[in-house]
């Protein structure tokens, strides 16, 4: 079986836990077995709190037995160096997946933003034209307000959509389904803050704008 403390990899990939009276007959009826050796265990509270201990035992044990630190027969085995090494992973794995999120998204609102610039002009010409007939300034913020969350509700929902299925689906196939859909949630969760932010920004932006734009029809 794999080893249940860690890597405990000085003589063998594998390790037997057996009974003294199986160890003195396999030690006597095999070849295969001729190196002894001491095994000490610790049992931890908290063992995600142990890497001060597991650091000080190693180094006892290389003075006590004068051996060099890299010598594989005096090697300590604990969770936390795997825990620990996974733990880096993660975060930096959290760090590229965040960062590539931010970038993709702000190049989102890139083209987006100057989809609207483009546009501005011959919305403008058309809020000027409806405003001739009659039309009002609050129906003018209704109408910004429509056509500004399509264009930025529309590619949301699609990209929150494939998140949560996708973090779903990857993360079901190890068995952690729920908390897969609960990350995508929370990640979904706080762009929709913020895509909300920019969307009143946009909106707001974009109505002065056209207010502008009629305003100044007046005037000439």
């Amino acid at each position: 079986m794999d080893p249940l403390f860690g890597q405990i990899n000085s003589i063998s990939d594998q390790v037997l836990l057996v009974n003294s009276q199986d160890y003195s007959w396999i030690a006597t009826q095999s070849d295969s077995y001729k190196i002894g050796g001491f095994l000490h265990a610790y049992d931890f509270a908290d063992w995600r709190h142990s890497k001060g201990v597991v650091e000080d035992v190693a180094k006892k044990l290389h003075e006590l037995n004068g051996g060099d630190p890299q010598d594989r027969f005096y090697q300590i085995s604990s969770r936390i160096a795997a825990y620990r090494t996974a733990q880096q992973s993660s975060n930096f794995l959290t760090f590229v997946v965040l960062y590539a999120c931010l970038l993709l998204y702000f190049f989102a609102i890139a083209m987006i933003h100057f989809k609207l610039k483009m546009e501005s002009l011959s919305d403008n010409k058309r809020y000027r034209s409806l405003h001739r007939i009659g039309l009002l300034d609050e129906e003018l913020k209704t109408m910004i307000d429509r056509k500004i969350c399509v264009i930025f509700g529309v590619p949301f929902v699609y990209a929150a959509v494939l998140t949560i299925a996708y973090s779903y689906y990857i993360n079901s196939s190890y068995g952690y389904g729920l908390i897969g859909l609960a990350s995508a949630a929370v990640t979904v969760s706080a762009f929709l803050l913020l895509h909300v932010t920019v969307y009143r920004y946009y909106s707001r932006g974009s109505f002065r704008q056209a207010v502008a734009g009629i305003s100044q029809f007046k005037v000439y």
